[in-house]
C-alpha cells in the first residue's frame, strides 16, 4: 500500500480512523528524536531502507538553500521545492486531521520533522506553509500530518 497520501501522529507507525489526544501515543512522553527510529519514525517503518522522517535542522536546510515555488500540480495546490542541483520535489498542502476531520486540505500543508519539542511533551516540529509562507512550527503530537522521507 502506498502511504505517501496517508497521515500519522506523532512517533506512530499507523494511519488511524481518528486522531485524538485520548488514542495518541507519544502525547505527553519524553523521547528524543526519532530520526530512523524502528519504535517511532513511520517513514523507516513502512518504507524500510534508510528511509527516515528528516530533523527539524534538515527542513531548515530545505527552507534556505532551496527555491519554493507555489503551483498545482496532479489537481494538488502546493510547493514545488527545487535544490541548488536541479532536483525537485512536491508538497501537496494536505491539511491536518484532527479527530476524524481534515482542516486546511488545499489550504495548509504540515509534514512532520523528526525533532520533539525538548520541554513541552505535547508538541513536536514540523514543516508548516501555505501560499506565501513557509515555516517550522510546533504542531500537536496527537494530529495526523503528512510524512515526506528522506533517504540517506
Amino acid at each position: 500500500s502506498d502511504y505517501r497520501g496517508a497521515y500519522f501522529s506523532y512517533g506512530e507507525l499507523e494511519k488511524k480512523s481518528k486522531y485524538t489526544s485520548a488514542n495518541s501515543l507519544i502525547l505527553g512522553k519524553t523521547i528524543d528524536e526519532i530520526s530512523g527510529s524502528l519504535q517511532y519514525d513511520a517513514a523507516r517503518v513502512q518504507w524500510g531502507g534508510t528511509w527516515r522522517l528528516p530533523t527539524k535542522e534538515e527542513i531548515e536546510e530545505l527552507n534556505n538553500k532551496c527555491v519554493w515555488k507555489w503551483e498545482i500540480y496532479n489537481n494538488a495546490k502546493g510547493y514545488r521545492v527545487t535544490a541548488p542541483n536541479g532536483n525537485s520535489i512536491f508538497f501537496p498542502a494536505l491539511g491536518y486531521i484532527d479527530g476524524d476531520s481534515c482542516a486546511y486540505d488545499k489550504v495548509d500543508g504540515y509534514y512532520w520533522s523528526a525533532t520533539p519539542e525538548e520541554n513541552d511533551a505535547q508538541y513536536a516540529y514540523g514543516l508548516k506553509f501555505y501560499d506565501g509562507f513557509i515555516g517550522i512550527r510546533l504542531l500537536n503530537r496527537e494530529y495526523g500530518i503528512s510524512i515526506r522521507p528522506v533517504s540517506d
